[in-house]
Formats: structure tokens, sequence, C-alpha cells
């Protein structure tokens, strides 16, 4: 997806939001010769419910293995504040050329219905987006 702007460099820095689901898994595999090719890669992981189940030091253990040195970094999630404000947010601070993430970890129904991370990005993204499902 791409936002109002295109950057001179996509691969300049990609910033990863990681939260362990299956869709972020499948976009880490589909997209680790991207990453590879990336300048600077930051794995930004908000602290939800299910923080501790997947860190981002772990997923920055992995992109290691496969030669890629990444940069963990925790979101801290106000209330009121939407996480996909928060990624969004913090890719802007961090200066992004892209953000990658997983999408459509809940039912489209419900991301419909209630909202969700996905479609916050998908309607305040600024910048390109990669995502996996």
């Amino acid at each position: 997806m791409v936002g109002e702007t295109v950057p001179y460099d996509l691969l300049d820095h990609v910033v990863v939001a990681w939260n362990g689901s299956l869709e972020a898994t499948r976009l880490i595999g589909q997209s680790i010769t991207l990453l590879h090719e990336a300048a600077r890669v930051t794995v930004v992981h908000a602290r939800t419910e299910r923080f501790e189940q997947a860190r981002a030091a772990d997923l920055c253990a992995y992109l290691r293995w496969h030669g890629i040195v990444a940069e963990a970094a925790t979101l801290e999630v106000g209330d009121g504040t939407s996480v996909g404000a928060a990624i969004l947010a913090e890719a802007g601070q961090r200066n992004a050329s892209m953000l990658a993430l997983g999408a459509y970890t809940h039912s489209r129904v419900r991301e419909f219905l209630l909202g969700g991370v996905t479609r916050h990005v998908i309607e305040h993204a600024h910048i390109p987006v990669l995502m996996a499902h």
C-alpha cells in the first residue's frame, strides 16, 4: 500500500510492527529478502495483553540469524490511544520509509465493526505499508 508520498528510498528505514501473530510471522517469512536489503530495520512491539508471549527481542535474534541487524523498541500505549495510532506515531518519530505489519489478525467482520490496527493503518498511513495476511 502506498501512502500520499513515496520516499526516495523505500528501504532506508523499515519499521516492522510485531505482535507474534500468525500474520506477522507470515510477513517476516515472505519479506526476509526485502528486509535484508533495508539499510535499517526497527521492530516495534506494543505493550498489550499478549506482550510477554511475543517479544521484539526474539524477532531481532531471528533476524540477526538471517544477517539482518534490527533494533527492538517497545511502545507504551496509553489509555484511549489505539495500537495503530501508536505504531504510526512511532514510525513517524523514527522517520521510517516503510511500515511492515501482519494484517487482519482478527476477523475482517470484527475489524469492520470494531476497528483495529489494520483498519487504522490503512486509513491513516502517510508512508508505504507492506502487509501480509
